[in-house]
């Protein structure tokens, strides 16, 4: 299992999202890993089967035979708020699932997700596209 921690700033400007229906648990190495740090570092991981993020208390494990794609999604302001996110989009149109975001576009995400792009690839150990959605218009 490859760990790695991804960020150990109090200032992080995304979320770890926990939707109902995916595993919210880590596995027990990743416990003790964040154990040993603060709890608000950001921790990821990945082994042959899955991976997953650690971060203030809460984790999310990802199947890897169901995903199709990782990505940074982003749209920025205009009339609405904009959003950005780190999403998993699963095989035979499963949907995507959220990991990362912010729910409000911030350029500190945008720069956040732009300096972390390698080591999120090396901590989930897939490739990340950035998708730029445009204005919220």
């Amino acid at each position: 299992m490859k760990i790695i921690t991804i960020d150990e700033s109090t200032k992080n400007p995304l979320e770890l999202m926990q939707v109902k229906g995916y595993l919210w648990k880590a596995p027990e190495e990743i416990e003790a890993t964040a154990k040993e740090g603060k709890f608000w570092h950001l921790i990821g991981w990945h082994d042959s089967n899955r991976f997953g993020f650690f971060h203030k208390k809460k984790a999310v494990t990802i199947e890897l035979c169901k995903v199709e794609k990782v990505a940074i999604n982003y749209m920025t302001r205009a009339k609405g708020m904009g959003w950005i996110a780190l999403e998993v989009e699963y095989k035979n149109k499963g949907g995507s699932l959220s990991i990362l975001e912010s729910n409000t576009f911030k350029q500190e995400a945008l720069d956040w997700f732009k300096e972390k792009t390698e080591v999120l690839q090396e901590a989930i150990g897939l490739e990340i596209e950035v998708n730029n959605y445009g204005l919220d218009c």
